[in-house]
């Protein structure tokens, strides 16, 4: 008798016997995700192989997001919020001679990925994170949140490791053949040895400034983001893999400098926080002020920056347009320089008030 495929067996679990089955695709990290249709959803079934140990601190980070993305996905469902990010169906098991599969599913409706975000879609995901935040503060006696955070241990450990070699990586490709892309590649180079002495410094615990800790996606970008097809509305945010309790600037600040212009990033981000905090407050009183994100917002810089280096990488490496690479690695260097103007104290203002856009 034949092997029935692991979709097939996610279809029956489901009790589609009528779908087709799109191709597959994996999160940032590894985590890879079925897609199912039939005529009414969209089905997309996270996949993981149980193992008694991990082989690997990459198999341990992949299983850690597994549960976290499924974790997650439970705690919206439970407490019936009202934000964009697909509806949790069930978890079940696949188990034969050959396969132990723990799998989950979340419906979603279609949408599309957007190159490049403006500061409408980037106010329309700034209020579904005020509504998750109003209801995901961190409590140290939940187990929920103590269980998120273990797992995103595990993930930020595979996470440094992966950007000290894509550092080293970095260097030696922009100083060869990577190097046309660039204005300054010379003096990349020497920030990314900068930086690299910085991440060994850093120390492993997680820094809030905002004397707040909320759910953060962890990997905003324009990725992440599912729109309409004429980009007018937000459909869903996916990919909650690397969600953890964390700063409540963070995926906002994540969001814009890996996927706004630079003229949004510099000159327009107030607005997006201001939709964002009056948003919050109108659900749940907070102790922070609207001033305080533009501060985490400026001290997230270099952290974000160098997690844009391996999807920069990997864009230059593909057979994607030279246009794209251009304008992806002036985005980049651009933003490179900003951080560090920031870190030298030498930034000229952007006049970007807390209470009045530019």
């Amino acid at each position: 008798m034949e092997t029935m495929s692991v979709g097939e067996l996610a279809a029956s679990q489901l009790g589609l016997p009528h779908y087709e089955e799109e191709t597959p695709r994996e999160t940032p990290i590894g985590l890879p995700i079925l897609n199912l249709k039939n005529e009414h959803d969209s089905y997309e079934v996270y996949v993981i192989e149980e193992t008694e140990e991990a082989e690997s601190l990459h198999q341990a980070a992949t299983m850690a997001g597994f549960y976290n993305s499924r974790f997650f996905h439970e705690y919206v469902q439970m407490n019936k919020a009202d934000v964009k990010v697909g509806e949790y169906r069930s978890a079940f098991r696949i188990e034969d001679s050959e396969r132990n599969l723990s799998l989950f599913a979340v419906t979603r409706r279609d949408g599309f990925v957007l190159a490049e975000l403006s500061t409408e879609h980037l106010a329309n995901v700034a209020e579904q994170l005020a509504k998750l935040h109003a209801i995901s503060v961190f409590d140290p006696n939940l187990e929920f949140c103590q269980t998120v955070m273990e797992n995103y241990q595990v993930i930020s450990e595979y996470r440094a490791e992966v950007l000290r070699s894509t550092l080293n990586e970095a260097r030696q490709l922009f100083q060869g053949e990577h190097k046309h892309f660039f204005q300054k590649p010379d003096w990349i180079s020497g920030e990314l040895e900068q930086h690299s002495q910085w991440l060994s410094d850093r120390s492993t615990e997680d820094e809030t400034g905002l004397g707040a800790l909320v759910l953060c996606h962890g990997n905003l970008t324009a990725e992440s983001l599912r729109f309409t097809q004429d980009g007018e509305h937000l459909v869903s945010i996916v990919d909650w893999e690397n969600v953890h309790f964390g700063d409540p600037a963070f995926d906002l600040s994540h969001l814009i400098i890996t996927s706004a212009s630079p003229e949004i990033r510099r000159n327009h981000f107030m607005k997006v926080f201001r939709t964002y905090f009056y948003t919050l407050i109108d659900i749940r009183a907070q102790k922070f002020k609207l001033s305080d994100l533009k501060t985490s917002f400026r001290r997230f810089h270099r952290e974000i920056l160098l997690n844009g280096l391996r999807p920069l990488l990997d864009l230059l490496s593909s057979d994607v347009d030279d246009a794209l690479k251009r304008s992806s690695a002036a985005r980049w260097e651009d933003c490179a320089e900003e951080t560090a103007s920031f870190l030298s104290g030498q930034y000229i203002s952007d006049e970007e008030q807390c209470f009045f856009a530019k």
